[in-house]
């Protein structure tokens, strides 16, 4: 089930006491407190790893380095509200079987590899780092270690960055209300709006709290069904240069 965003706005108005003060608190104003609503609780959604903000895809590895790195940059193809913002897991398919999730090495470590012997290489994906590609205009993108000695499958499970909902679809952009996610935005709005008209008010800040934890808790349950992640580890030593 979903509900309206203008919805959330109304409840929220009236249990924070704010119906007749529209030209106060107004849509733009709370649209714009809406979505950095939505993305704070994304956040800690992400951090509990909670299926509900992830999101999978397949497609096909480029081959060899890319320019200026020491492995290849991936290009899922992804736009828009689809731009990587965290990852949970990335697999290869090598020799028709999906690999165990890659190592994520971190930007540091990819730093490392860049002077290493293994970068002189190329091969089947080991590590992954996501770097900074901003120079392209491409914010974060993932970059797969050694660089491919030829295009592989791969299969990402991703945290999608928010993008950011527009007042004017206040009547038609929905909220999902099985989180109970409604619920939350309504009383963090309402804590909004009292801090607002009362800067010492600490009214709603309780609720909030309680109704967030029993949302993450909810999903911690629900992240049993998925694979432990793999964490940054630092490269071997056989991958680091000697000077």
């Amino acid at each position: 089930m979903s509900v309206t965003v203008s919805s959330i706005f109304g409840r929220a108005r009236w249990i924070a006491e704010q119906e007749n003060h529209t030209a106060f608190n107004t849509d733009a104003k709370l649209m714009d407190e809406f979505n950095a609503s939505m993305r704070f609780i994304r956040r800690e959604l992400f951090k509990v790893r909670s299926p509900a903000v992830l999101t999978t895809i397949t497609f096909n590895s480029p081959a060899g380095a890319t320019s200026g790195f020491a492995g290849t940059v991936l290009d899922p193809g992804l736009t828009g509200d689809d731009v990587i913002a965290g990852v949970e897991l990335l697999k290869a398919q090598i020799g028709g079987a999906w690999t165990p999730p890659l190592r994520d090495v971190g930007q540091d470590a990819e730093a490392d590899w860049q002077y290493s012997s293994a970068s002189l290489s190329t091969g089947p994906p080991e590590a992954y780092a996501l770097i900074d590609y901003s120079a392209t205009g491409d914010g974060l993108r993932l970059m797969v270690l050694p660089a491919c000695d030829k295009a592989y499958p791969m299969a990402l499970t991703y945290f999608p960055q928010w993008d950011d909902l527009l007042v004017a679809n206040i009547l038609t952009d929905t909220v999902q209300t099985d989180l109970p996610l409604d619920e939350w935005l309504v009383l963090d709005l309402a804590r909004k709006m009292s801090l607002r008209d009362e800067p010492d008010s600490g009214r709603f800040v309780n609720d909030c709290n309680v109704m967030l934890a029993q949302i993450l808790g909810a999903h911690r349950r629900l992240r049993r069904k998925y694979p432990a992640p793999v964490r940054p580890v630092p490269l071997p030593i056989s991958h680091r240069r000697v000077l």
